[in-house]
């Protein structure tokens, strides 16, 4: 037993250092009914609001007071075939890599979503002539891959 309630601690100690995600998605809600967004709220919802208060909160994005919240945004999709789809954003520049179908679809798009918001696939790459910006993004998508420890390395990754 003695056994058993170390392990489940030592479990716990090595996931609570890893970040927690929470991403509540409701129909028919504005963000404003919580009184952690609005005090003047009537419903009543402690626990989310506590959770909202001691989180990274969307509020100065929703009320208009910062543009963004991060600079910097990391995603994967691993779905299908591995390592599946990468993707890094920060400031204007977003990188997008495909490696799927073992290898045989690997595909890179840089864009410039400040000129192309819409990320129109004919203009990706078309703003950054002499490369520099695709080389700093896929350093920064390899960091980011790195922190995250991603089990999927991209083909020119390894």
């Amino acid at each position: 037993m003695k056994l058993l309630i170390l392990l489940l601690a030592l479990t716990s100690l090595a996931f609570a250092k890893k970040p927690n995600f929470l991403f509540i998605i409701v129909d028919d809600q504005s963000p404003f009914d919580l009184k952690a967004y609005d005090p003047k709220s009537p419903l009543d919802s402690p626990n989310i609001d506590r959770l909202a208060n001691e989180g990274l909160s969307f509020k100065p994005v929703l009320t208009g007071e910062k543009k963004t919240v991060r600079d910097l945004m990391f995603g994967a999709y691993a779905g299908g075939t591995k390592p599946g789809m990468r993707s890094v954003k920060k400031g204007d520049w977003k990188l997008v890599k495909f490696d799927v179908l073992d290898g045989s679809v690997r595909e890179t798009q840089l864009f410039n979503l400040k000129d192309n918001p819409h990320e129109f696939l004919p203009e990706h790459g078309k703003n950054d002539p002499k490369l520099t910006k695709l080389a700093e993004m896929e350093a920064l998508l390899k960091s980011e891959m790195e922190h995250h420890a991603d089990p999927y390395p991209l083909w020119n990754h390894k």
